[in-house]
């Protein structure tokens, strides 16, 4: 029995091998391949089908999902479809042709939209045209766990595992890709009584993997181990204190550093208190207006205003400027000489 495996298609280009099908297979859809040995190849190349276009003459020679290589990455779900599909319940069921990873009864994914119809300057023609849906993501691959159980050997790869070496050395200068090829006719014709022993080693092997299968899923995982032993992380340090010199609560109370003295000084009109709050204005000097100086008594020393006018008491600082004042009084000797 060629390898068999399972997965999700990475891209949408793979046909399905069956010639009464030959449709593609969509991007992300569970696919299932049977191996095939190319000559000159290394290893197997596979042929891919959808999963209810797998026969009954290939289902009659697998007896377990241990044969099936992926099966420990597929989703829960689709797990539960392969096993349908061993029980033989998949075939010819059409439906689940397109479905993406899910299980039977899933809607298929919708074809993508047809872009709008533009014209030459690329503006759309076409208002209730449908916009093109966005490509979706393919699945991620799950990590495998090293710690996880190694997954059991078919009785092929046991009968293999014995018969490829002595193929080889009967058949000196044959490539390795046609003595497997050998190897795996040479299991085909094998009699059942002389199969027995190979199933037998995988029916025991299969035993031993559900066996550490059960103590793997039972094992507490790290997270709770750690809780178990008490091995809880410790709490953080506390932040460092702040450095002695540092005055938080002088510096949050210390005053704004103002900008410079207003313009306007004292006599600013700006009344916002941002503003009063950023500029300096000196304060107003009481300033009162002159009262009249003290009439001065005229001294007998004084000599007498000639001209018909008046010595003013002031003199050459007078601060009176009205033209009477100046007609009635005198304010120097040299406009009493003039009047003279």
């Amino acid at each position: 029995m060629p390898p068999l495996k399972v997965e999700y298609a990475k891209s949408g280009r793979s046909k399905c091998a069956l010639k009464a099908c030959q449709e593609v297979i969509e991007q992300g859809e569970l696919r299932i391949g049977t191996g095939n040995m190319m000559p000159g190849a290394e290893d197997y190349s596979f042929k891919w089908r959808h999963v209810c276009c797998f026969t009954k003459r290939q289902l009659a020679a697998v007896t377990g999902v241990e044969q099936l290589e992926g099966f420990d990455d597929l989703d829960e779900d689709d797990q539960k479809l392969m096993l349908k599909l061993i029980q033989g319940k998949l075939i010819d069921k059409n439906e689940l042709k397109g479905v993406l990873g899910r299980v039977a009864g899933g809607k298929s994914p919708k074809k993508k939209a047809k872009p709008a119809r533009t014209d030459d300057f690329g503006i759309s023609s076409d208002e209730d045209a449908p916009v093109p849906l966005a490509p979706k993501p393919s699945p991620k691959k799950k990590k495998k766990d090293p710690n996880a159980p190694k997954r059991p050997v078919s009785a092929f790869m046991y009968f293999q595992k014995e018969k490829l070496p002595e193929a080889k050395l009967a058949n000196p200068g044959v490539k390795v890709t046609d003595v497997r090829k050998m190897v795996a006719k040479m299991w085909d014709e094998l009699p059942d009584e002389k199969g027995k022993p190979y199933r037998d080693q995988a029916r025991e092997d299969k035993k031993r993997y559900e066996a550490e299968l059960i103590k793997y899923q039972n094992k507490p995982k790290a997270s709770e181990s750690d809780d178990d032993d008490g091995g809880a992380l410790p709490p953080p340090p506390p932040p460092p204190p702040p450095p002695a010199d540092s005055d938080s609560e002088s510096d949050d109370e210390a005053p704004i550093p103002k900008k410079g003295d207003c313009k306007y000084g004292a006599n600013c009109y700006r009344t916002s208190a941002e503003h009063l709050r950023d500029w300096n204005h000196p304060k107003k000097k009481n300033k009162t207006p002159p009262s009249d100086p003290p009439v001065k008594k005229p001294k007998p020393d004084d000599p007498p205003a000639t001209g018909g006018r008046k010595r003013c008491e002031y003199g050459s600082s007078c601060f009176r400027t009205a033209p009477q004042h100046f007609v009635e009084y005198s304010h120097s000797e040299s406009e009493s000489e003039d009047s003279d």
